[in-house]
């Protein structure tokens, strides 16, 4: 990124398509456990060809089994295999075909969910709901469109990203399964439901450009005190700026009001006076941009010594 310009960031809501099933995956048994060894099955794809075969199955034969590890054979999990580093934050809403057992629909069906960053465990939700979030089919053993959204704090990874939905360990997860890859109805769900596509959607953000840069900024000492002189190339959409010093202590905001941005395309010269700075003193001024939506960033910061 250039010297001097602010970033903000896009959230782009990308959807990805739980993705494993002969015969057009070749490689791939279309059962989940058997499938975890390899990256392009039991995986998670932008913009699959949805297999025209019955679905894709992941079935849980004891919930109360686990393995901590992102790639289980346990525990049901798709894998986003990243050829550049992937930043999420925000809502995630996974909707995802499962069955569970009559006992579950009798006490109510919990589940877990994680995320685990190349390798490493980044989210769970038995951190706030150690018995499992609670989403019940209407039905047992009948295979129903399930939804939850959840929010992810800011998550990095480089390499790879795996999505597990954990039937809780209590014994109604046991007999559950979830079906995913199948452009026609899941096996036993009720007529007219749909394609049996597990998705989730993603809050991937990236950050971009804003629309101010800074092509220079300096400080210099006056008679009456110490006059900051910045230029701009650009300037859309930026209400102004903010002018903050900072000596020993804490940063002291300079100017009362907002320094207006003059908002000419081909950028313009500002200049700033602190007539409060004291002799002998070393400053460093940071200056900050305000923009039209309330955000704010920090563009660049100068120092300078008083002598006067």
């Amino acid at each position: 990124m250039p010297a001097g310009v602010a970033r903000a960031s896009v959230v782009t809501l990308t959807t990805l398509h739980f993705n494993g099933n002969p015969p057009d995956d070749a490689g791939c048994t279309g059962v989940g456990p058997l499938d975890v060894t390899s990256n392009t099955c039991s995986d998670l794809r932008a913009m699959p060809a949805l297999s025209a075969a019955t679905a894709a199955q992941w079935p849980v034969a004891g919930a109360v089994l686990s393995q901590n590890i992102d790639r289980s054979t346990i525990d049901p999990n798709w894998i986003w295999v990243l050829t550049a580093p992937v930043t999420i934050q925000g809502d995630m809403r996974i909707n995802w075909w499962a069955s569970v057992n009559a006992t579950a629909i009798a006490f109510g069906m919990a589940w877990d969910f994680e995320l685990w960053a190349d390798g490493a465990l980044v989210f769970s939700t038995e951190t706030a709901a150690p018995m499992g979030i609670d989403v019940t089919p209407s039905l047992p053993n009948t295979p129903e469109l399930l939804g939850l959204t959840l929010t992810v704090p800011q998550i990095t990874a480089t390499t790879k990203l795996v999505l597990k939905i954990d039937p809780h360990y209590l014994d109604t997860g046991t007999g559950s399964v979830i079906y995913y890859d199948s452009s026609v109805a899941c096996p036993g769900a009720a007529m007219g439901s749909g394609p049996c596509d597990s998705t989730v959607i993603l809050p991937v953000v990236t950050p971009t450009p804003t629309a101010v840069r800074i092509t220079g900024l300096a400080a210099s000492t006056t008679a009456a005190g110490v006059s900051v002189r910045w230029r701009t190339a650009s300037e859309t959409n930026l209400v102004g700026f903010n002018l903050w010093r900072q000596g020993a202590g804490a940063l002291t905001r300079i100017n009362k009001a907002i320094i207006a941005a003059r908002g000419s395309a081909a950028g313009a010269s500002y200049r700033a006076l602190d007539r409060s700075a004291r002799s002998g003193v070393s400053y460093r001024y940071r200056l900050q941009a305000v923009y039209r939506d309330g955000t704010r960033s920090w563009l660049r910061s100068t120092k300078v010594r008083v002598s006067r």
